[in-house]
């Protein structure tokens, strides 16, 4: 496990530095209500997380146009919502974190060993008995989610953005899966708790 916390702190380390940078050079319409920082499950060839700005057009654009509940889904899942074109806002900007793309490959092929080598896969489970193939997934990406927790904590905290790009007052760091599968465990983990307390105020709590 040394080694794969290792690598996860070298990977935080490196997007520490670098993601600032990227989100300064994004051109964008409206104030940013999230810098997504989205990571991979064990199902798609390329591990390479992503990070994602989305912006108080679209999220205005989905709440007058969308029942509250979907429109929820759209805001806090833009990558997973697929719209009829012209959506203000949408598609969100978007890009690969390409930095850490060769650590994440080599991180995931180490953590997917846990889930799916044959001998580890059978201790793995041993050890973790109540819980299903979706949550042993995530079990084996803890190393990698915790740092990117730490990340966003200390990025939501001691970073101006307003410095480096047009936000909104409930500006965000939340890094979450690709699927979504876990966001509720990587908002509460990520957010801090005033920054949580504004969304909640404005009634945009994804997960009430």
């Amino acid at each position: 496990m040394g080694r794969n916390r290792n690598l996860a702190r070298d990977i935080r380390d490196v997007l520490a530095k670098w993601l600032p940078k990227a989100v300064a050079s994004a051109e964008l319409n409206s104030p940013a209500y999230c810098l997504f920082i989205w990571y991979q499950d064990f199902s798609g060839d390329d591990v390479t997380p992503q990070f994602g700005l989305a912006t108080s057009e679209y999220r205005d654009a989905c709440l007058e146009t969308m029942r509250k509940s979907s429109a929820l889904e759209a805001i806090w899942k833009p990558q997973q919502i697929c719209h009829d074109p012209p959506f203000p806002g949408w598609p969100v900007h978007q890009a690969d974190c390409e930095p850490i793309a060769a650590q994440s490959r080599e991180l995931y092929d180490r953590l997917s060993r846990r889930v799916f080598g044959p001998v580890a896969r059978v201790v793995w489970r041993v050890r973790n008995l109540r819980a299903d193939s979706q949550e042993l997934e995530m079990l084996a990406l803890n190393p990698l989610r915790d740092e990117l927790h730490k990340m966003a904590i200390e990025m939501n905290t001691s970073i101006a953005w307003f410095d480096l790009i047009p936000v909104t007052d409930d500006f965000v760091v939340f890094p979450c899966d690709y699927i979504g599968c876990w966001a509720y465990d990587d908002f509460t983990a990520a957010v801090p708790t005033d920054k949580a307390a504004l969304i909640d105020r404005a009634g945009l709590n994804p997960f009430d």
